[in-house]
């Protein structure tokens, strides 16, 4: 299990219905991430930094 991750936001995908996916780069390897909804608000721009 992941506790946390720490980088930069590569993307973000807004699917039909609820999901929403964020792809978030640390140290040069993408993962792929299912955010709620309303997460979406208190994002970073791309390329900023977020943990």
């Amino acid at each position: 299990m992941i506790s946390y991750l720490k980088g930069k936001v590569a993307n973000i995908n807004k699917n039909s219905g609820n999901r929403v996916t964020l792809i978030l780069e640390v140290n040069q390897i993408g993962y792929e991430l299912q955010i709620p909804r309303r997460l979406l608000q208190e994002l970073p721009a791309a390329s900023e930094e977020m943990v």
